[in-house]
């Protein structure tokens, strides 16, 4: 940033230099050129004296003022109308610096004033050019009269003024780039380290994200552990189950964080691969390991944290309660997870073909149901539930969160 703005510093005070500089020559050039030329033709010293005045005006404005704008505007028109006047109606006259002068002011324009001022001036050139070679230039080769030989010093005195000033233009073009070149350079380095300390920054981040998702990950197991032996000393079969209920959820949970610290992204995790591994270690808690088959079909690659929290824990309610529940005395069960996104919304489909009785519905924890229905809530849902001889079947449009 402090490159760049002493960049535009120099470049400020270069185009002050150049505004005052520029008047300067152009003024004692062109003041020569009038007294040189008073013997001559009146409408030459008028045009002449007329740049000469323009310009000292132009000094004495960016002098008082410090604003060099209105100078770069005047120098550049003057330099560029008053040769063009020149060219087409002073045919006497031999003009070879008029084009130096025109090119010079062009170069001004685009320097000092802005694109648009340039090409205009570049339009009025060739326009004018275009007219001198093909009706003018004849008619100025019979009337060039000869110069003395003041008049001839002055003609060298304005080469060296016009060459000058063309080659000072040209220098300042080549210094605003080069110094525009190695500032860019600059930058591009200062950009090339922040960007290595932003890396880095990030890459100790995410490093720190996922030890902590690992710790998580840790004290969860821990806790389900303890809630495993608790529940060993437990005598009463009820109190049991709500105890592997809530080790079940608590399982479900830690699968996430296990999941997060195992991804290449912290934001979001394969919604196909939890699924996966959370039917597998349920399955695994109720023994049922060789009697039920999976189906899962995700056509939703990632999720975010804010739907996956909720939605793992509403499908490890409803496969505890498929497994606990439905498979009792089968021997060939079936669940089928179906998990599409459509727009905003996220479509889930769960299917199993479990024995489901009247008794065993009414017997299954009043909390777990609830619990889905909280669930369903917090997804900003809708539910759809049957159950019949061939199993039970709920349908979930839930709102993507994370979108």
């Amino acid at each position: 940033m402090s490159s760049s703005s002493d960049h535009l510093a120099y470049k400020e005070q270069k185009k002050y230099l150049l505004a005052i500089r520029l008047s300067i020559v152009v003024t004692c050039v062109f003041t020569v050129l009038t007294l040189a030329h008073l013997q001559g033709n009146l409408s030459n010293v008028i045009m002449m004296s007329t740049v000469a005045v323009c310009s000292l005006v132009s000094l004495i404005y960016v002098y008082k003022t410090k604003n060099y704008l209105p100078a770069f505007y005047i120098i550049s028109a003057s330099g560029v109308i008053l040769p063009c006047l020149s060219v087409l109606f002073l045919h006497e006259l031999t003009h070879f610096t008029e084009w130096i002068w025109i090119c010079c002011a062009v170069l001004l324009a685009f320097l000092g004033t802005n694109n648009k001022y340039g090409f205009f001036l570049i339009f009025v050139a060739i326009a004018t050019a275009t007219y001198f070679s093909n009706w003018g230039v004849n008619l100025n080769t019979a009337e060039i009269t000869k110069k003395n030989t003041i008049q001839l010093l002055a003609l060298n005195f304005e080469f060296i003024g016009a060459f000058g000033c063309g080659g000072y233009l040209l220098f300042l073009f080549h210094d605003f780039y080069t110094r525009s070149e190695n500032g860019l350079m600059e930058i591009n380095s200062n950009l090339k380290e922040k960007n290595a300390q932003i890396m880095q920054q990030d890459e100790e981040k995410t490093v720190l994200v996922k030890e902590i998702h690992h710790r998580v990950k840790n004290n969860l197991q821990i806790i389900t552990s303890l809630l495993r032996m608790q529940k060993n000393e437990i005598e009463n079969i009820e109190t049991q189950k709500q105890f592997g209920e809530a080790i079940n959820r608590i399982m479900a949970m830690s699968l996430i964080h296990q999941k997060l610290y195992q991804e290449k992204s912290l934001a979001k995790i394969e919604l196909e691969n939890y699924l996966d591994q959370l039917l597998l270690e349920l399955v695994d808690i109720y023994n049922l390991k060789d009697s039920v088959k999976s189906t899962i079909k995700v056509n939703l690659p990632e999720i975010g944290l804010k739907s996956i929290v909720p939605l793992g824990l509403l499908l490890n309610e409803l496969i505890s309660n498929s497994l606990e529940h439905g498979f009792r005395d089968k021997t060939n069960g079936e669940i089928s997870i179906d998990v599409k996104k459509a727009e905003q919304w996220i479509l889930v489909k769960y299917a199993d073909n479990g024995s489901w009785k009247t008794s065993n519905i009414g017997s299954k924890s009043s909390f777990g149901l609830e619990l889905i229905d909280l669930l369903t809530e917090q997804l900003e849902g809708e539910k759809q539930f049957e159950t019949n001889e061939h199993g039970s079947f709920y349908e979930f449009h839930f709102k993507n969160l994370d979108n």
